[in-house]
């Protein structure tokens, strides 16, 4: 496969046979280097996708054009995403946020999950995963991301 801008083609009859009802979630692995859970997203004239981020191309020196080795494999997680241990232990003190966290798409809860992991430390884990879980508790289980994002800057602010 080639690189192109930001994402790669998948040939549809690969794609289809990752892609069921329920999912379009794979683990995809560049290079035989950097492994990575995403979707398969659908293009223009019935191309199917998948997206390769900043960081990826960065730390496999990719560039428009480039050839890339692509290996997939159905998506079996939970999830479609990894969930810190953090996270998992929030929801487990607080019975009620994990009903509304689980009440949510999926696509809402892997967004979640991202914002949750999108921390280098344990503390600051603990203290998204918290903001997280408490503001689906005060929005009843509806996700307001400027509200979220105040949420989180917040209570990293009390921190510091």
């Amino acid at each position: 496969n080639r690189l192109w801008g930001v994402h790669f083609v998948v040939p549809t009859e690969i794609a289809e046979q990752f892609i069921t009802k329920e999912s379009k979630r794979v683990v995809c692995t560049l290079n035989k280097e950097v492994t990575f859970q995403c979707g398969i997203l659908f293009g223009k004239k019935d191309t199917t996708l998948i997206t390769v981020n900043a960081k990826i191309r960065k730390q496999l020196h990719l560039s428009v054009g480039d050839k890339v080795h692509v290996q997939l494999t159905k998506d079996e997680s939970e999830y479609g995403l990894p969930i810190t241990e953090e996270f998992k232990h929030a929801m487990q003190l607080d019975e009620e946020a994990s009903l509304l966290f689980h009440a949510l798409t999926p696509g809402a809860q892997r967004t979640l999950l991202y914002i949750a992991a999108n921390i280098k430390n344990s503390n600051g884990r603990i203290l998204r995963a918290l903001a997280i879980l408490d503001h689906l508790k005060q929005t009843n289980g509806k996700v307001n991301y400027k509200q979220l994002n105040e949420a989180i800057k917040l209570t990293s602010q009390k921190v510091r």
